[in-house]
């Protein structure tokens, strides 16, 4: 992921140094933000997925009580609270 936020980093970066309408840059500026969060998404996706295999590789489950606040949390995230 790394290799298409540097890429679209140095693309919005170039555009940046454009003639802009004060419109444009407030985009550019979002634009900016959102690459670098997806990026760092994409960094803790890979986190847990890697923590999920270790799991699953050395035999380890949640206890009940866990796995009941992760249902919390899922329901959250979907919405459904």
């Amino acid at each position: 992921m790394h290799l298409y936020e540097d890429a679209l980093g140095t693309y919005l970066v170039k555009l940046s140094g454009m003639n802009l309408s004060v419109y444009d840059n407030r985009i550019l500026n979002t634009l900016l933000y959102t690459v670098s969060d997806i990026d760092r998404m994409a960094d803790h996706t890979m986190a847990i997925a890697k923590a999920a295999l270790e799991m699953e590789e050395k035999k380890v489950a949640f206890s009940n009580q866990a796995k009941s606040e992760l249902a919390v949390l899922e329901q959250a995230v979907l919405g459904n609270l």
